[in-house]
């Protein structure tokens, strides 16, 4: 009498299920963060060594936001190409994080603007790279709207570095944290908003704004009242948010449709 055979238990979609291609990503995005760490601060004459650790702390937390989507399942058996252009938007990020502080000089605004300038056409490229391959998902789109907001942080960090405006201007990057942490005490905030051209309109007002405050021609006036401009729009944008998801809170969950627009 043969003994039965148990079939091979199906491969889980669940956790831990496909974590071979973000975990080649996230060490490949490693090396290039290095890189690209080092030859900014060399560039803008910060410390080599502290600027590196700095931006690998940040790097660190990027990468563990990747693997935790891979763990759900998020990510598929391959990466995808518009993530990996996201990937190179985050090591950049990171790289210009971790010059944050160093005490640099008004002159090093024209390469932390030119760098910030090339994240920020990435930033344009990948959607449209998801588009044209059919690679779009939801892990993708949520990883490219954390880097954004990181993005956000970042520049706000090197202009109050930079230009001495005041702690007041990393309100323009803490927003969108403050709005995801108010969803603890609210949780109406977490539901789903509309998609909307408006909230992509000012991120590039809102980056745009920023990156204009980092040269040193601009004056310190100039700087301030562009930074300030920065704030109100990002700040008028989080009201109207808010207030639709207020006015909606009390009909029940949101019936938008389409994928989950965040601010």
């Amino acid at each position: 009498m043969k003994t039965p055979v148990s079939p091979i238990p199906p491969r889980r979609s669940g956790r831990f299920a496909r974590p071979a291609p973000a975990l080649f990503a996230v060490a490949a995005g490693g090396v290039l963060m290095v890189a690209a760490s080092l030859l900014l601060a060399r560039g803008a004459g910060a410390g080599g060594l502290s600027a590196l650790f700095q931006a690998s702390l940040v790097y660190g937390l990027a990468a563990a936001g990747i693997l935790i989507g891979a763990g759900r399942g998020a990510v598929s058996d391959r990466f995808g190409p518009a993530n990996w252009i996201t990937l190179g938007r985050t090591t950049l990020v990171c790289a210009l994080a971790g010059v944050v502080g160093a005490g640099l000089d008004g002159g090093a605004g024209w390469l932390l603007a030119s760098v910030g300038l090339f994240a920020f056409a990435l930033d344009g490229l990948d959607g449209w790279v998801a588009r044209r391959t059919g690679t779009s998902s939801e892990f993708g789109a949520r990883f490219d709207r954390e880097i954004d907001s990181l993005f956000g942080l970042v520049l706000a960090l090197l202009v109050a570095d930079l230009r001495e405006i005041g702690p007041w201007v990393l309100l323009i990057g803490l927003l969108r944290y403050a709005f995801v942490a108010g969803r603890a005490i609210w949780p109406w905030l977490a539901a789903a908003l509309p998609p909307s051209r408006r909230r992509k309109a000012i991120f590039f007002a809102q980056v745009t704004l920023l990156l204009a405050c980092m040269p040193p021609v601009v004056g310190p006036a100039l700087a301030t009242t562009l930074a300030a401009a920065a704030l109100a729009a990002v700040g008028l944008s989080f009201a109207i948010d808010i207030r639709w998801l207020h006015r909606h809170a009390a009909s029940g969950p949101s019936r938008c449709k389409g994928p989950r627009a965040d601010p």
